[in-house]
């Protein structure tokens, strides 16, 4: 496997190849509903993760003993390769991968820029929108550059109109009230639709997005609550609010380059 940044495990790779891996969808549901917005189960982060502990144990039960993991550069191509106890590898990866990908930011941004770049496919490319929410202030702008060229699933946008008619005006109630109850956004849909869906509400509450790409993604954009631009430039021109002054962070590979802050950040505040 690869040893990745990961949106909530902290670092794909490892015991994350396992579970889910061996794992039946009623404990994948549980597990990832269960853990979601604890604000250790973050980006980069691996002590306290609960969503990682939890990962670890249920390998742990697999008896998996010898892993092969790769390590990966800014732009994507592997630079070491690492091998042995699962979780010493697993651990060791987290630490080099840090060092190689992480980016310390002290201070939060008007406007982040930011790749969509390895995702290329269905709501995979919303995963870069974490990184550049931990680093833009609240109410500031978010644009998601991407180079799909075709609409994301119908399905999965099909459930996002039926969710927000579900949660009618109070978006963020009706969310914690499913999570408390570890309920899925998308009643049987997969899983991965469902942590999609839990952060673009989280991002389209606190910020202004817009999607950058081809015209085949307007209508899932909108859909989205998030703006479309067919160009970077028409984005900036039209897409910002008129600043005197602007703070701007870009982030070049979203899927690989992730920020490390010192304040925890969390999907639905506190």
């Amino acid at each position: 496997g690869s040893i990745l940044p990961h949106v909530t495990n902290g670092f794909g790779g490892g015991p994350k190849n396992i579970m889910p891996g061996i794992c039946d969808y009623e404990t994948i549901k549980r597990h990832h509903l269960r853990n979601v917005l604890h604000p250790c189960s973050m980006l980069g982060v691996t002590e306290a993760n609960p969503f990682l502990a939890e990962v670890t144990q249920i390998a742990k039960l697999a008896r998996v003993d010898f892993a092969v993991q790769c390590l990966y550069n800014s732009v994507g191509k592997a630079c070491e390769v690492l091998s042995g106890d699962v979780f010493a590898v697993h651990k060791l990866g987290g630490e080099r991968a840090t060092k190689e990908l992480g980016i310390p930011v002290s201070e939060k941004t008007d406007i982040t820029i930011v790749s969509a770049y390895p995702y290329i496919e269905g709501p995979q490319i919303v995963k870069p929108l974490l990184p550049a929410a931990m680093i833009t202030k609240p109410g500031g702008t978010i644009l998601l550059v991407t180079e799909v060229a075709e609409q994301l699933p119908h399905t999965f946008l099909a459930n996002i109109r039926a969710f927000k008619e579900k949660a009618r005006d109070d978006v963020e109630h009706y969310v914690l009230e499913k999570l408390r109850k570890y309920e899925p956004l998308i009643e049987g849909g997969p899983m991965d639709f469902n942590m999609a869906l839990i952060l673009i509400l989280s991002v389209a509450q606190r910020f202004h997005v817009g999607v950058v790409g081809h015209q085949a993604l307007h209508t899932a954009a909108e859909r989205m609550g998030f703006n479309h631009f067919p160009d970077l430039e028409t984005a900036i021109n039209k897409g910002l609010p008129r600043y005197e002054k602007a703070d701007v962070s870009v982030i070049p590979c979203g899927g690989y380059i992730f920020p490390v802050t010192a304040e925890p950040f969390r999907l639905f505040g506190e």
